[in-house]
């Protein structure tokens, strides 16, 4: 259950027409609530990755990493899908919205619909590549700390 303090910083009028489902998530994943949840899980799991930090191209990735990859995306996933289910929608209606936007369905010929960033941020989340960027990235930058 998302409380109203999870909720984050939703812009006035959500409720106005043209406010979809994605349009809630994208408020909700852009709120400083949610980013501080995505944060504080690098923070907490950084030291995990600190023996990367040397390592040149080709760098062992151990299971520990894949295992927390799979926690994060746990993590974000639920949190969508409790906020999307809390707003009223099902996850069905959300993952259908974002095919839509994935196959610019509501554009003229030639554009491109303003959510695709964030349907491609989320498609980014389940790829392990760019986690193990983003945590080696927030190990090196608590190390200098």
């Amino acid at each position: 259950m998302i409380t109203e303090e999870e909720k984050g910083d939703e812009p006035e009028g959500k409720e106005e027409e043209g406010w979809t489902v994605v349009n809630k998530a994208i408020a909700y994943c852009t709120s400083n609530k949610f980013e501080n949840m995505v944060d504080d899980f690098g923070r907490d799991h950084a030291q995990v990755f600190e023996d990367a930090l040397d390592a040149k191209a080709d760098v062992e990735h151990k299971l520990e990493y894949s295992a927390l990859h799979q926690e994060y995306m746990q993590l974000f996933e639920s949190k969508i899908e409790a906020f999307i289910e809390q707003e009223g929608s099902t996850i069905t209606d959300f993952y259908s919205e974002c095919q839509d936007i994935l196959e610019d369905k509501h554009c003229a010929l030639f554009e491109e619909d303003e959510n695709k960033w964030f349907v491609e941020m989320l498609t980014a989340v389940t790829d392990y590549s760019a986690f193990f960027e983003l945590m080696v990235a927030k190990a090196r930058r608590m190390q200098s700390k």
